[in-house]
């Protein structure tokens, strides 16, 4: 398929909560290899990416490639099997790297053109489920078995009057086009990478409507607008909550229109691997958030671009982070078949990287339960009942079993022993009483 041709001069700032590229590349990508550079469709050129999972890359720091094993030894299949994934988002292009595609059918007024436009739903799918490089077999996609399913919301991050944008309804729209395949045997996980500011009675209806089905739907957090917007949402504010301004991601908590809705899970970045993730590094980039569940690193992360090239990211993204949540959800669906959603969620997230039981009253607006562990939530031996609750007050990892006292030797020599000691007692009675007598007896003589 063919890809427009669009403007990228104003495109650093993207719809709020969807990818940010900009800034330098990272250590393992040569220059041009963003995926914004080659958005559009182009003969493979010498700019490729040619170096994958590099030390520091996502891919490495969440054990990607031991992860991907583990579940091959555990289960013979490759990770995500069996396990569907809509992305909603800016369509999905079935190249070379992204070959078990299905597209489904848009929904009026979702988009203006056939062609693709915008380069973030391919990358979306590519950082879940696309294959490995064919020449070094480093990972690309965190569950490369996974399909995907296609559902497109609109047609680009850039300013075009003539194509469509995000808006609650066109995300809806989706959320209802894709409701009659989610079930066991059909859309188990749903990622949504962008964010709509408001909270509309359309909108919570569709996610419901997910999510009763029983999906998971990962959604980012939220970025921040651009400036120039003069939006609340465009400046950091010390104790700031962007729950209520991020959606569906704010569904994962209690808000002031409605519960929380189960099934959602809230997704943010932290910083590049090595950074320490330093707030101040962050915070004029992305939202914080109450509604925050998780979170995963995401600058340097490895997918495809809409001519089938490798591309990599270059700044952090939660739409980025939501796909490598993604990909952790059904690679431990695959590991787990029997599963259901909420024991699934659990083993994500009371493996996460400072996971506590914590006051929901004083939720952690940066990292949520903290960072994701894949290896961790695959191989800890956890018992999450059917609501995904774990037992209480014993480790996660294992029940509490009393400790047994030792057995104690057979000692051969106890009976000689204890006749000595008899022995001892008598004669050293034995002589106190001579000793006691002693004066009588020299007085009779």
């Amino acid at each position: 398929m063919r890809a427009r041709r669009i403007a990228l001069g104003s495109a650093g700032a993207l719809l709020a909560g969807s990818l940010v590229v900009a800034g330098g590349a990272p250590s393992y990508a040569i220059d041009g290899d963003e995926c914004l550079d080659i958005n559009e469709v182009g003969e493979p050129g010498e700019n490729d990416v040619t170096q994958f999972a590099a030390d520091g890359s996502p891919a490495s720091a969440l054990q990607v490639p031991a992860t991907q094993q583990r579940v091959t030894e555990l289960t013979g299949r490759v990770a995500g099997d069996g396990v569907t994934v809509a992305v909603l988002d800016s369509g999905v292009l079935s190249t070379g790297g992204l070959l078990d595609v299905e597209r489904g059918q848009p929904a009026p007024g979702a988009t203006r053109t056939s062609d693709l436009v915008w380069h973030q739903g391919t990358l979306l799918a590519g950082i879940i489920a696309g294959a490995p490089d064919a020449d070094t077999g480093l990972p690309v996609g965190i569950a490369p078995g996974a399909a995907i399913y296609d559902q497109r919301i609109y047609d680009t991050g850039a300013d075009d009057d003539e194509l469509t944008q995000v808006d609650a309804d066109a995300l809806a729209d989706g959320l209802d086009a894709i409701a009659p395949r989610v079930g066991k045997d059909g859309i188990r996980i749903v990622t949504v990478g962008v964010r709509v500011p408001a909270d509309t009675p359309r909108l919570r209806e569709a996610v419901e409507r997910v999510t009763e089905r029983g999906a998971i739907l990962v959604a980012a957090s939220g970025q921040r607008t651009d400036p120039d917007e003069e939006s609340p949402q465009a400046t950091f504010r010390a104790g700031e909550d962007g729950a209520e301004s991020s959606w569906p991601a704010g569904y994962s908590r209690q808000s002031e229109d409605g519960d929380a809705i189960p099934g959602v899970l809230s997704v943010t970045t932290t910083g590049a691997p090595g950074d320490g993730g330093d707030d101040a590094t962050l915070q004029d980039l992305i939202l914080f958030s109450s509604a925050i569940d998780v979170a995963a690193p995401s600058r340097g992360a490895v997918s495809v671009a809409l001519n089938g090239r490798y591309c990599s990211t270059y700044v952090e993204s939660t739409a980025v982070a939501a796909a490598e949540v993604s990909g952790v959800l059904a690679l431990l669906m695959t590991a787990y078949p029997k599963d259901r959603r909420e024991q699934i969620i659990t083993r994500l997230e009371a493996t996460a990287s400072g996971a506590t039981r914590v006051d929901p009253a004083t939720p952690n607006t940066r990292v949520g339960r903290g960072v994701v562990q894949p290896y961790e939530a695959l191989t800890r031996p956890l018992s999450p009942d059917r609501r995904g609750n774990l037992p209480f007050g014993v480790p996660a990892e294992q029940e509490a079993v009393p400790a047994q006292l030792p057995e104690a030797a057979p000692d051969v020599l106890a009976s000689t022993r204890d006749n000595a000691v008899w022995w001892g007692l008598l004669g050293g009675g034995a002589l106190v009483v001579l000793a006691l007598l002693r004066p009588v007896l020299a007085r009779r003589r």
